[in-house]
C-alpha cells in the first residue's frame, strides 16, 4: 500500500457530494471532509459508464451496508482507500505484475550469460589473454561490460 497507517478504524462514508469534474466532496462518520479526485481509482469495465457519462457519474450515493460510495452499476471504491489515501488493490496488482515481469527480464538477462560453449579464434585468443590471463575470467570481463 502507498501510504498505511497504524492501527486506524475502518473508513465509513456519511455523505457524498458531486462536485466539477471527477471530484467528490465526501463527508466521514468522523467528522472529517475531505475533497477527493476519484479519476485515478475509475478503472476497469465496472467504471466504465462512470467515466464516460457525466451524468452517471453523478448518480453516485452512499451505500447503507458498506457505507461506501457505489453507482447503480454496483460500482463501488473502498472508503478506507479514499479515507486513508491508500493504494486501491487493482493498482497494487499491477504494480506487483510490473515488478515481476522486470525481474523476468533480469532472470532472462542472467540466464542468457550463463556459462554457454564459446569457440575462439587463436587471435581472439590472444586479445582475451592480453586482458586476463585466465581466458574464462576474460570472457567474462568482455561480456560484462556489454
Amino acid at each position: 500500500m502507498k501510504k498505511q497507517s497504524t492501527l486506524h478504524q475502518p473508513a465509513r462514508i456519511h455523505a457524498v457530494k458531486t462536485l466539477d469534474g471527477f471530484n467528490v466532496e465526501l463527508v466521514f462518520t468522523d467528522g472529517l471532509i475531505k475533497t477527493v479526485n476519484l479519476k485515478k481509482y475509475l478503472r476497469g469495465p465496472a467504471f466504465k459508464q462512470i467515466r464516460s457519462d457525466p451524468e452517471y457519474f453523478r448518480q453516485v450515493f452512499i451505500d447503507p451496508i458498506g457505507e461506501t460510495i457505489a453507482w447503480p452499476n454496483t460500482a463501488d471504491i473502498d472508503a478506507d482507500v479514499l479515507r486513508y489515501d491508500l493504494t486501491p488493490s487493482w493498482m497494487e496488482k499491477q504494480e506487483h505484475h510490473k515488478q515481476t515481469r522486470k525481474n523476468g527480464a533480469d532472470e532472462s538477462k542472467k540466464e542468457s550469460l550463463q556459462a554457454k560453449r564459446i569457440y575462439l579464434y587463436p587471435r581472439q585468443v590472444k586479445k582475451l589473454e592480453k586482458i586476463n590471463a585466465n581466458l574464462s575470467a576474460a570472457v567474462r570481463q568482455v561480456i560484462d561490460t556489454l
